[in-house]
């Protein structure tokens, strides 16, 4: 009985070696599934977002972009801290001034957040449909 089993067995590595697993049928040819991720969805939407509205869009990024690089500061505050910050946009995405709009109460808050401007620039360039050569903003930031 043993001397069969190895028998089998042997026959079956000379099987697998005359018909190697590649004869077997592939799937390789079939299409894969479409998976749609988040990230597709969220380009899918921006894409949208832009073709309605390149201004809000671009806005929107430059917003984005700050946010992104806004630190905490929660363990130096004991409470949130909002400033609003002025700055002007060229249309090549350059910085050309920036300034506290409305102060926070507290001067190293406020020239953080002046800081967090010059770090998040250079800003993304203007839309092609909007033809001012630079932009004026005021947005608040809010440090936590």
């Amino acid at each position: 009985m043993r001397h069969a089993l190895c028998r089998l067995g042997l026959a079956g590595i000379l099987a697998a070696a005359l018909w190697p697993v590649t004869a077997w049928p592939s799937r390789a040819d079939e299409p894969l599934p479409i998976i749609v991720t988040y990230e597709m969805r969220k380009a899918r939407t921006e894409a949208r977002a832009a073709a309605r509205d390149p201004k809000a869009f671009w806005v929107g990024a430059i917003v984005g972009r700050i946010e992104d690089r806004k630190p905490l500061l929660h363990m130096a505050l004991k409470a949130p801290v909002t400033v609003a910050v002025s700055f002007t946009v060229a249309r090549d995405g350059r910085l050309v001034s920036s300034s506290v709009a409305k102060p926070s109460g507290d001067a190293a808050i406020d020239r953080r957040a002046v800081e967090v401007l010059a770090s998040a620039a250079p800003f993304p360039p203007m839309p092609q449909g909007l033809t001012d050569d630079s932009l004026s903003f005021t947005v608040p930031l809010r440090f936590k």
